[in-house]
């Protein structure tokens, strides 16, 4: 198996991105993922949820580079290892509890379909930035979202 090919079973996870509605599959995949990986000690806090992500984002961008010659679109909807970086960045700073996976989930998969405030802009970018920038950006705008809704739930409890 060359590199290629291997890139693209990672980018696409599998048979993943070949299932219908592959981002939403692909980020239920990244919601099971970071619950699991939550467990594991190193990854509890802040610090250790930052590294994940920066290590997410980093083996995204590197197996959408090798992967992207292999597919016609520059954002080809099989590759769904950015929903993966995406989930992930929404969920820096939130142990994964049933209602912040469920809102995490809800939030990023409208801002990721919707592309607000320019985030659609972002795609055009070359490359794997193009491909992988505007799910990172949507995790940041889901992030936010989450920690207001969080608050504001707290602060009518």
């Amino acid at each position: 198996m060359n590199s290629a090919r291997i890139a693209s079973w990672i980018a696409t996870l599998g048979p993943v991105g070949y299932l219908p509605a592959p981002g939403t599959c692909g980020t239920l995949v990244a919601a099971i993922l970071y619950w699991w990986l939550h467990h594991v000690a190193w990854l509890q806090g802040v610090v250790g949820g930052r590294l994940l992500v920066a290590l997410v984002v980093g083996l995204a961008y590197l197996v959408v580079t090798y992967a992207l010659p292999r597919f016609i679109e520059h954002d080809p909807q099989e590759i769904v290892i950015d929903e993966v970086a995406g989930f992930f960045v929404t969920m820096v700073g939130f142990a994964p509890t049933p209602l912040v996976l469920a809102l995490a989930f809800g939030y990023f998969r409208v801002i990721d379909i919707l592309k607000p405030l320019g985030i659609d802009r972002i795609e055009a970018l070359p490359g794997a930035w193009g491909v992988i920038g505007d799910d990172v950006v949507a995790g940041v705008f889901a992030n936010i979202l989450l920690y207001a809704t969080l608050y504001f739930l707290r602060v009518l409890a």
